[in-house]
């Protein structure tokens, strides 16, 4: 989904966890700043539930699944994704406010989870990969990166960090947050 659509939707109160059939989560869907619907999935493979808050915000919900083409959107997404059954070829018709939701829904679950591995990862390390894969590699130390730029090692940390990107391939990039931060360009 492109980030222009993503940028107009909010997940208030995400809540999410893995589980054994991929996430379970819940959550209040909002366009803008407005509260379309209260959502929850359990995570075990079965339907993600919704209620849209009131008349006027289910209204809301479908302008803007007309306006931006959402059910041919979803369809596109699920038919290059290779975690969807391929069973058929999916056409805008065989989409439904819940596909909708729950891809928005997933779209951001997968995000909290990434931010989440970066954070982790670039405390004491490079964090690389494809934007939106969910994979992540790293070039890591047993110390903090601000510790190694303490220790007078600013210099090594940058050209470990450009033969790295040197080595890049396929889209991948450096998703470190804190680099600028430490003084260090990317």
């Amino acid at each position: 989904m492109s980030k222009e659509i993503l940028e107009q939707v909010k997940i208030q109160n995400l809540k999410s966890f893995q589980t054994h059939d991929g996430y379970a989560y819940s959550g209040t869907f909002c366009i803008g700043k407005t509260k379309i619907a209260t959502v929850r999935n359990d995570g075990s493979g079965g339907n993600t539930d919704y209620d849209f808050v009131n008349a006027k915000a289910e209204a809301m919900f479908n302008k803007f699944v007309k306006d931006n083409d959402l059910r041919q959107v979803i369809a596109d997404t699920w038919n290059e994704d290779d975690d969807v059954i391929k069973y058929k070829r999916w056409t805008a018709e065989d989409m439904n406010d819940e596909n909708i939701i729950s891809q928005f829904m997933e779209e951001f679950t997968q995000i909290k989870a990434d931010k989440k591995v970066i954070n982790r990862m670039q405390k004491k390390g490079i964090c690389f990969g494809v934007p939106g894969s969910g994979i992540f590699d790293g070039l890591s130390w047993k110390v903090t990166l601000e510790q190694l730029i303490n220790a007078g090692h600013k210099d090594k940390l940058e050209a470990e960090i450009k033969k790295l990107k040197g080595s890049f391939k396929n889209g991948e990039v450096i998703h470190n947050t804190n680099l600028t931060k430490l003084g260090i360009e990317v």
